[in-house]
């Protein structure tokens, strides 16, 4: 996927082919497919189908009968982002987890994502991604209503706040508020406490 850059080389990247991207209405109502789909053990895909319960190469050969995907050769990555930034939608299948990096490269860059329904669902959230419980949800009166809900994915201030540092950090801080050092004292001592009152039964 080319040569590897530190972070900061990445985002320099991706910010720049952000610059000459279309809003999401003005791309091709089509679906773009990457994700890696050799059956080879070596690869994961083996571990992926125990783990997640579905092969990617039959995932792939399915979506194909749909006439309504475009794939291609493996490419450099940033070459594969500005292919990306052409297309409204992309499909983000699950990875060696429940969660794919895939994903957020795609909702960064514009693209409507569907993703299989996992216990993860709740991370999309006002975000442009549409859940599936089948792949055969993906037909082309369903992107036709997904363009209706998402037409401004790339536009939307929201989404792309939720897309920030700024935001995770907000909710990560937010979650662990109850937990401050002077609460988990308080915990503390009242776990410690209440093992003492067993203790003596």
């Amino acid at each position: 996927m080319g040569v590897r850059g530190t972070p900061v080389d990445q985002e320099m990247c991706l910010t720049q082919i952000l610059r000459n991207l279309q809003p999401t209405c003005f791309r091709k109502q089509r679906v773009f497919v990457d994700f890696q789909r050799r059956d080879n053990m070596r690869m994961g895909s083996f571990k992926r189908y125990l783990q997640c319960g579905e092969d990617r190469t039959s995932i792939f050969q399915y979506l194909l009968t749909t006439g309504l995907i475009d794939y291609s050769p493996q490419m450099d990555r940033s070459d594969l982002w500005k292919t990306k930034g052409q297309y409204a939608f992309s499909i983000s299948p699950h990875g060696n987890g429940l969660d794919c990096h895939r994903t957020w490269e795609d909702l960064i860059l514009g693209c409507i994502v569907i993703v299989k329904t996992s216990p993860l669902d709740f991370l999309y959230e006002g975000l442009p991604v549409v859940i599936v419980k089948d792949w055969s949800e993906i037909t082309e009166q369903n992107l036709e209503y997904w363009m209706t809900l998402y037409h401004n994915a790339f536009t939307n201030p929201i989404c792309r706040y939720r897309l920030t540092n700024e935001y995770w950090f907000s909710k990560i801080r937010a979650a662990a508020a109850p937990f401050t050092l002077k609460n988990a004292k308080i915990f503390i001592f009242k776990s410690l406490k209440m093992r003492s009152r067993c203790s003596t039964f």
